[in-house]
């Protein structure tokens, strides 16, 4: 260590081992730290405090007591796969799963996989899909396929997402066309709505299955198990879970699984005015003894110089994503009010033009007023009187020209 940078870390006071480890972008985090003026708790969802308390051999109680919420299975054992997270080992563990374990329930082995999603991304289901591939190709790497049913073990993938993973809201494609996924997630939605007051609603369990024959009148469409299946999804969506009456009500007696995501939800709050949320906290206190136990690992005065280094450096590259994200989805939400205006304008125009044919008023008398449409927009019009302005307005594929309108 050169001797200004010496120099530098003697006004803070800190260890000669935290000093081999920071740079100075870690300085104004050291000093809050001394000064106590940081939240007390470590965000649970946040990839270092979710790697601290599920992917430490140390914590494996935490984690079975998690697993056996989820997955409503008595866990003998449990073995964590991945490395500890330290500071060498960072770049590669955000490259892989957060948490991957092998777990025993009586004579039965399970590999199972943890994973936080703070954001909802279009890749994230097709991306779980492709670990569940690797998870059951590595299992019978070099095995004889025929015996692929006994070396295939139950895989399972417990996914956890802040944001809503299943949602109604899909962008459409380049080319202006509706996602496919759109009408899938569209009854997802719906069944949600009308089983808000069931589990479902935040915590759904995927599997494959065989689709029964089209149902006749007055019956619904018969799903069965695929036979032998070996491969799981379990998904959890926090903000759902905390617009039920689990959340609101849950207490030491409550089903462990809803103690846990109150735990995930709570643990580490910010209130709005940026200080952290003191009520909040001591609630958790009050529940499962793992609960209890976790709340202390996520306890700052708890870490070490590392861990504490590493979330400081991963908080605070959190903090520049979020923001950039919201910048994105700003100018996302003003494009698409532009666009709305836009369309409203142009279909204000369609009419207008409508009533000066049904007038017939020469075209040469109005041409010149119109703002977006075109003599050979007018023809088409005229052809097409019956239709509604929204129709006319999409066979005159004008959203490819409103893109174009705010593209160029």
């Amino acid at each position: 260590m050169n001797e200004d940078k010496k120099k530098k870390f003697k006004k803070i006071d800190i260890t000669q081992k935290i000093a081999e480890i920071i740079n100075e972008n870690d300085i104004p985090f050291i000093k809050q730290v001394k000064e106590d003026k940081i939240k007390p708790y470590l965000d649970p969802k946040s990839d270092i405090g979710f790697k601290i308390l599920f992917g430490k051999q140390k914590n494996v109680e935490m984690l079975r007591s998690f697993l056996k919420s989820v997955m409503n299975k008595e866990i003998d054992d449990i073995k964590i796969s991945n490395n500890d997270l330290t500071l060498d080992e960072a770049n590669v563990i955000e490259g892989g799963v957060d948490v991957l374990c092998e777990a025993k329930v009586g004579d039965n082995k399970y590999e199972i996989v943890l994973e936080m999603q703070k954001a909802k991304e279009n890749y994230f289901l097709a991306r779980e899909q492709n670990y569940m591939a690797k998870l059951i190709s590595i299992q019978v790497k070099n095995k004889s396929s025929d015996e692929y049913h006994t070396n295939m073990l139950e895989t399972y993938i417990v996914a956890i997402g802040e944001a809503n993973i299943f949602s109604s809201r899909i962008q459409g494609s380049k080319d202006g066309k509706q996602n496919l996924n759109a009408d899938i997630l569209n009854k997802i939605r719906n069944l949600e709505n009308d089983n808000k007051e069931d589990c479902f609603y935040f915590h759904k369990q995927v599997m494959p299955m065989i689709i029964g024959p089209m149902p006749k009148e007055n019956m619904s469409q018969e799903y069965i198990k695929y036979p032998d299946n070996k491969m799981f999804w379990e998904f959890i969506e926090l903000k759902k879970f905390q617009e039920t009456k689990y959340y609101k009500t849950v207490s030491c007696d409550s089903h462990l699984l809803h103690q846990w995501l109150k735990f995930l939800s709570d643990c580490g709050s910010i209130k709005k005015d940026g200080s952290y949320d003191q009520e909040k906290e001591e609630a958790l206190e009050q529940l499962d003894k793992q609960i209890k136990g976790a709340h202390k690992i996520m306890s700052k005065a708890q870490l070490s110089d590392v861990d504490a280094i590493l979330f400081w450096r991963k908080e605070q590259k959190e903090i520049e994503w979020k923001i950039e994200q919201e910048k994105h989805d700003e100018y996302i939400r003003q494009i698409s009010y532009q666009k709305g205006k836009w369309k409203g304008e142009v279909k204000g125009e369609i009419k207008q033009i409508k009533n000066y044919i049904d007038l017939e008023i020469p075209q040469e008398k109005y041409i010149k007023k119109l703002q977006f449409l075109k003599y050979d927009d007018i023809d088409y019009i005229n052809s097409h009187l019956s239709d509604t302005d929204s129709v006319i307005f999409n066979e005159l594929d004008l959203i490819g020209k409103t893109d174009l309108e705010f593209h160029s």
